[in-house]
């Protein structure tokens, strides 16, 4: 029987942090099965490759991270999390944002909070809907260090 690593697609337009990052995360035993940089690919990139999980960041040069997870979560239900370098990021409620600088035990939280939250919870971080409506993540991932903010 043959077990297979959980599969990632990483959405940065940072060409170093995104080299750095699939890196990590190929060194955590996970398989990063796309790449994309900007709102249009991540979109195109997560129907085709299909992930068990997205990590985007939330602000890139061309789009936004936050309205492609909106617009994947129309059609599917998509595990995720944010990572921002913003120091005060205009993020929607009831997400869970990984801030930049990181290091690999902030990132092993991030996605173990991720990967055991409900997959209900998830579909719920469109931020179309008012904070407080919905499945509460803050209940399923409480957050651990300080990089770790889930938007209330």
């Amino acid at each position: 029987m043959t077990c297979e690593r959980p599969r990632i697609l990483l959405v940065e337009d940072d060409a170093v942090i995104g080299l750095l990052l699939a890196e990590m995360l190929i060194g955590l035993g996970y398989d990063v099965c796309g790449t994309a940089a900007t709102e249009a690919d991540s979109v195109a990139a997560a129907a085709r490759h299909r992930p068990d999980l997205m990590v985007v960041d939330a602000q890139l040069a061309n789009g936004s991270g936050v309205s492609a997870i909106r617009t994947i979560l129309r059609t599917t239900a998509m595990r995720h999390f944010f990572i921002t370098g913003a120091a005060s990021p205009s993020m929607p409620a009831n997400i869970l944002v990984l801030r930049k600088p990181f290091g690999e035990n902030e990132l092993v939280r991030a996605l173990k909070l991720t990967f055991e939250a409900p997959q209900e919870v998830m579909a719920s971080h469109q931020g179309d809907s008012p904070a407080g409506s919905g499945p509460n993540p803050a209940e399923a991932m409480a957050p651990a260090r300080r990089n770790i903010v889930i938007r209330k």
